[in-house]
């Protein structure tokens, strides 16, 4: 932060709505423990919970091998979702 130039910050901000148990498992969520897929990351971000989406797909980068294809849904799920990274 500068507070001579405060224009210059990069700020960001966002808020994270919870939703009940239910109402996920309504939403046609995994009610039990099962591991990420692509088709989890789809069911998550259709829904609009974008945050298990993204902790979905970042588990995915981290473990399976095709990183290049899933840093690519990464991207895109980002700016479906409002967020836009500099490239």
């Amino acid at each position: 932060m500068d507070p001579d130039e405060p224009s210059r910050d990069i700020v960001a901000g966002g808020t994270i709505e919870r939703i009940p148990y239910s109402e996920a498992c309504s939403l046609g969520m995994p009610c039990t423990w099962t591991s990420c897929d692509r088709d989890a990351i789809y069911r998550y971000s259709e829904s609009g919970l974008w945050y298990d989406a993204i902790a979905c797909l970042l588990d995915l980068i981290t473990y399976e091998g095709d990183k290049q294809s899933l840093e690519r849904m990464l991207h895109h799920l980002l700016k479906q979702s409002g967020v836009n990274l500099p490239t």
